[in-house]
């Protein structure tokens, strides 16, 4: 399925929701440079085998909301800028994906400048050691961000996580051991007034440990 739809720039709707895509092992740009494409489905692929996913969105410029909740990319060992060049992208949906052989994972809204909104509750990163700046990179308009429940089991390092997202409003830690984070510098710089959600209150010491260390200010909920 590599650049099935690559370079259709006047496609403005397709239905993938009958694909069979269970033996597909690479699905490079796949729709990369779609530009008039305004909605795009794929709940219904079946990922399982997917060991490659380069700027399968690349240039998916009308596009405003993606929603991948649930899939399977067990087979990738890394991930990076998946969304580069989608410039009206505001609402990203990794809820509950498996992600569980990546051992790399670097610009995840690289190039997804207007994302606001972050859902990746449940997903499985437990592979992942090192976030730093993964969802700082390329990206100031991220409001919201939900890591409620995230498997970050083998993460050592998270440099400059939020790095300037200065308009972020809330982030979900809830169910995460944040004693991972605690290790990394400047976390939350330039981060002001956001409400982060913690499942405890050690999580919340460790939470304001870090925006201390990071000279920002947030108040921090145990929920």
């Amino acid at each position: 399925m590599s650049a099935m739809f690559a370079n259709c720039y006047a496609l403005k709707n397709v239905d993938v929701s009958s694909f069979d895509t269970s033996s597909v092992g690479d699905m490079n740009s796949i729709f990369y440079n779609c530009s008039s494409l305004t909605s795009l489905d794929i709940k219904n692929f079946n990922t399982s085998n997917v060991t490659s996913f380069s700027n399968a969105f690349y240039g998916l410029s009308s596009v405003t909301s993606v929603d991948f909740s649930g899939l399977d990319f067990h087979t990738m060992s890394v991930i990076g800028e998946i969304f580069n060049g989608t410039s009206n992208l505001l609402s990203v949906n990794l809820s509950k994906t498996k992600f569980s052989s990546v051992t790399t994972l670097y610009g995840l809204l690289g190039g997804a400048s207007a994302v606001k909104t972050l859902n990746l509750s449940g997903a499985d990163f437990s592979s992942v050691t090192d976030i730093s700046s993964d969802f700082a990179v390329g990206n100031t308009a991220l409001e919201s961000i939900n890591l409620s429940g995230v498997n970050f089991s083998s993460l050592t390092k998270a440099q400059a996580m939020f790095n300037s997202c200065s308009v972020l409003e809330t982030v979900d830690f809830r169910g995460i051991d944040t004693s991972k984070l605690t290790n990394s510098s400047s976390v939350f710089n330039n981060v002001n007034g956001a409400k982060i959600y913690v499942s405890s209150n050690t999580d919340k010491t460790n939470i304001e440990n870090m925006l201390t260390a990071s000279s920002a200010s947030a108040n921090v909920l145990v929920k």
